[in-house]
């Protein structure tokens, strides 16, 4: 499992980011999006390509043009992996309250990703 967890900072260079790491498909689909519309599809891409790296166990070693994401307002999902289809993932968007984004990616195709909140005072 792989987690990436973003703060949305809207004064990031997204469009520059997005050229040097994104595939060319994720940056055709950014290239239509532009303000809040834009910050929510960079970071569900960037989040999504972050947790599935963690899920490998390889961090920002691995070459994020290698993997290919649905760029929000899509639903998160990873439509491949150096070319191919890749299938046997599940990559999910988890709602980590206003203004940051998140994702998660399990090595279980179909996977259900079930998020719940715990109340601070809740007994451990």
């Amino acid at each position: 499992i792989g987690v990436d967890v973003e703060l949305m900072r809207p004064d990031v260079e997204m469009r520059a980011l997005a050229r040097r790491f994104f595939t060319s498909s994720e940056n055709a689909a950014l290239d239509r999006l532009d303000g809040d519309d834009l910050v929510r599809g960079f970071y569900g891409c960037w989040t999504q390509k972050e947790a599935f790296v963690k899920a490998v166990g390889e961090g920002l070693s691995f070459d994020l043009d290698r993997i290919e994401v649905a760029v929000p307002p899509a639903p998160a999902g990873l439509v491949s992996l150096d070319g191919s289809a890749a299938d046997d993932w599940t990559l999910a968007a988890v709602d980590a309250g206003p203004g940051y984004a998140a994702a998660v990616a399990v090595d279980t195709p179909g996977a259900e990703v079930v998020v719940r909140d715990w109340p601070a005072d809740a007994a451990a």
